[in-house]
């Protein structure tokens, strides 16, 4: 039986090159992966914004981080009483 600390391999599997990885370079997992990291970006952003405010970050200093104008933000994150 083997330990943790052993290797299944032998030295010469070592230098032997990986394994092909098929998605690796594909356009479409690519775009997967980006859409994906977008998607949880997005859901994440409200809150962060809300930290932001807590942490009493200026509209115009949130609306600079976010690459929009501080109107543009307030009105797409602000949750307070209208």
């Amino acid at each position: 039986m083997k330990t943790a600390n052993e290797s299944s391999s032998t030295p010469s599997d070592r230098s032997a090159p990986y394994v092909e990885l098929p998605w690796l370079g594909d356009a479409g997992t690519t775009l997967h992966l980006l859409t994906s990291l977008i998607r949880q970006a997005e859901q994440a952003l409200p809150a962060a914004v809300a930290e932001a405010r807590d942490q009493e970050y200026s509209w115009a200093q949130i609306a600079r981080m976010l690459g929009t104008t501080p109107t543009a933000a307030r009105q797409r994150y602000f949750t307070g009483p209208a």
